[in-house]
């Protein structure tokens, strides 16, 4: 089992820069093969949407995940497949986790790889406030666990009803 290092934003902070930095490295890729897929079409114009929608697909892959919420403790799961913990970033804000995996393999024998690996995006709004202080993260055979405290359920309504009136 490896741990998974967690940026944890606080409450008057904005999202994490190192995220930003991370999808504009996946945009910057995206849009180099998006110039590829119209290199290799002839250069002709008119099929831009569709050259960056193809690129795009072979680019970034969701990953399946699970919410689960079990005497007052929550257990964010995700299936990361052919992932190390050193590919994996974590972004923990008050209310949202956001997580970002960049695993690119460069062998020239392989000729497709569904076993993990890639570029995935998630990002996941909280039931309940994150509490920063017990929030752990660990990747175990593929499978990525993000675990901390529930709120009381006195703080999760007042959390869901302020949620509820922005």
């Amino acid at each position: 089992m490896s741990n998974v290092n967690i940026e944890k934003v606080r409450k008057d902070q904005s999202e994490s820069v190192s995220v930003f930095q991370a999808i504009n490295r996946l945009s910057e890729r995206i849009q180099t093969r998006a110039y590829e897929i119209f290199l290799k079409r002839g250069g002709e114009h008119g099929s831009d949407i569709a050259d960056w929608h193809e690129a795009e697909g072979e680019g970034i892959f969701g990953v399946d995940a699970e919410l689960l919420i079990n005497k007052g403790k929550i257990e964010l799961q995700l299936a990361v497949p052919g992932f190390r913990a050193d590919q994996l970033q974590i972004i923990a804000c008050p209310h949202v986790l956001t997580v970002f995996g960049d695993a690119v393999y460069s062998n020239e024998n392989l000729h497709f790889c569904e076993l993990g690996g890639g570029t995935f995006f998630r990002r996941f709004s909280m039931p309940t406030p994150i509490n920063g202080e017990d929030l752990t993260a660990t990747l175990e055979r593929g499978i990525l666990r993000i675990t901390f405290a529930a709120a009381g359920r006195e703080r999760a309504a007042r959390t869901m009803a302020a949620a509820a009136t922005t």
